[in-house]
């Protein structure tokens, strides 16, 4: 299995080591299913794309 960067959600043990909250860990996805972590989103991603807002609807001049 390929191993993936997680970001632990609170301090404590994780897979055998003791982490502090929000460090950055290496595991496998069957080790991190067990454990308090997060992925870790790589930030070279591009932002999705957002549809456009609707015009504002023009004041009545009366």
């Amino acid at each position: 299995m390929s191993m993936k960067t997680y970001r632990a959600k609170a301090a404590g043990w994780i897979a055998g080591r003791r982490v502090a909250a929000g460090e950055e860990i290496r595991l496998t996805a069957s080790q991190a299913k067990y454990e308090p972590v997060e992925p870790v989103v790589a930030e070279t991603t591009k932002p999705s794309r957002k549809a456009k807002a609707a015009p504002a609807p023009e004041p009545d001049p009366a």
